[in-house]
């Protein structure tokens, strides 16, 4: 069974798209926002659970600690897709949101990724704030079903 790990800033665009492509692809997708404690480690609990079931499970998280990354990028049959974008995007795009996590929490976990030079966790980056929507989401589509079917 296999992973798909879209992760990310927050607003960046993760959640969108990871919701398209689980559609596009039939599967079921879980969010770390629908968990409140122990996050990281009920969303890879059930990640796993799911795994038995689907053919393809969907997960949508900042995975802004490099060892949930990491967990991820050690299972196999595992895809991670990188969603970012530039610091002042992802701050409007909080701001704009009700559920906002705020201007320090964006600025904090956007330095962090930056940092940790996350794109090296990633088996494809997708920049959404030089991406229209529709763009990004056919890119990574395409993407996805290549590594599925290979």
């Amino acid at each position: 069974m296999s992973l798909l790990v879209v992760f990310g800033p927050p607003a960046a665009g993760k959640t969108t798209l990871a919701t398209r492509l689980a559609e596009r692809f039939d599967a079921p997708v879980l969010h770390s926002d629908d968990y409140t404690t122990r996050t990281y480690e009920r969303l890879l609990d059930d990640a796993e659970a799911r795994r038995r079931e689907h053919p393809l499970v969907v997960l949508d998280g900042t995975f802004h600690d490099p060892d949930w990354r990491g967990w991820a990028r050690d299972l196999d049959d595992a895809y991670c897709l990188y969603v970012t974008a530039a610091l002042d995007t992802c701050l409007r795009r909080d701001w704009e949101r009700a559920d906002s996590i705020g201007e320090p929490g964006v600025r904090t976990i956007h330095r962090a990724f930056r940092e940790q030079e996350a794109t090296a966790d990633a088996d494809f980056t997708v920049d959404t704030r030089i991406l229209p929507e529709e763009t990004a989401f056919s890119l990574a589509s395409r993407r996805v079903a290549d590594w599925l079917s290979s």
